[in-house]
């Protein structure tokens, strides 16, 4: 069982996860003639449904938590974010969602949250397409191009706040809600890791859980297009999956110190960061069962 317990297995159970809670998003927005409200505007409850997508929300957030709990060592900035294709066409289609976002949103709004947001937006949209370059390279980019964008989110929020508070049904816009939170933090975390501060559970957490609700709020949502970039960025731009070794400190001897006649002693290494004896004692009981 150790085997499948390994964090690169992170991905693929959330895509499964979130293909599964789509299907009981769909199960809790039909009615007796179809998809959609009723004619007072209101879902139908479907406790049943509500329950099952709770379920497996929860249990994939504690999925995310448990996989990557050996993933103690940060790594260089290049082991985490090396070049990539798939990359660099993740940030090119959320930058694409957010200015098609933020135009409409410019076009159609005069207050001054709208117009905010919406220029905050294509300057996020600006610096993601900047950060596939980057990303296309294998290069370390500039906190802002991912420190902008974690500001839109924010401002996204109550931006929607407005809209989503003359909605009677909470369930209606909660997974919208989830996903531009994690979205945000997402960001947040992408931003840490360019000024060699930034945390891989922490990463992972966010990311992973941004992908999840943004596939539940294609159904039904307002704007599909936008989360599904948002969703499709942040799947091809997580950190590394894998566990890191630490490096092996380079000894230097003094010269005076320093004997012809001695043989050389053996290179003293620090013991690896992810070694985690109580997660391998774990995973050996699970193997044992």
């Amino acid at each position: 069982m150790k085997k499948y317990l390994h964090p690169k297995f992170l991905p693929i159970l959330v895509l499964t996860a979130g293909l599964l809670a789509c299907v009981l998003r769909l199960w809790t927005m039909a009615n007796s003639n179809g998809l959609g409200p009723d004619s007072e505007g209101l879902y139908a409850p479907h406790p049943v449904a509500w329950a099952l997508l709770w379920i497996v929300t929860i249990g994939t957030a504690a999925a995310i938590v448990l996989l990557s709990a050996r993933l103690k060592n940060p790594g260089r900035y290049v082991d985490n974010f090396p070049a990539s294709i798939p990359g660099a066409v993740g940030n090119v289609l959320a930058a694409l969602g957010i200015m098609l976002y933020s135009l409409r949103l410019l076009t159609t709004g005069s207050e001054l949250l709208y117009t905010a947001t919406g220029i905050l937006g294509i300057a996020s949209a600006i610096g993601l397409m900047i950060a596939a370059f980057n990303r296309f390279r294998g290069q370390k980019c500039s906190f802002l191009l991912h420190a902008i964008p974690c500001l839109f989110f924010a401002l996204r929020i109550f931006e929607r706040c407005k809209a989503w508070s003359n909605i009677p049904q909470v369930s209606v816009f909660l997974f919208p809600f989830l996903a531009s939170v994690c979205a945000m933090l997402a960001s947040y975390q992408l931003s840490c890791f360019d000024v060699n501060l930034g945390k891989r559970k922490k990463s992972l957490f966010w990311s992973l859980c941004g992908v999840y609700c943004a596939m539940i709020s294609v159904i039904g949502s307002d704007d599909p297009l936008f989360y599904l970039c948002i969703g499709a960025w942040l799947l091809t731009n997580l950190c590394s999956v894998r566990p890191l070794k630490a490096r092996k400190p380079q000894q230097e001897q003094p010269a005076a110190e320093a004997a012809p006649e001695a043989a050389p002693s053996s290179p003293v290494t620090e013991p690896a960061a992810e070694e985690d004896m109580s997660y391998d004692k774990l995973l050996d009981w699970l193997d044992k069962e």
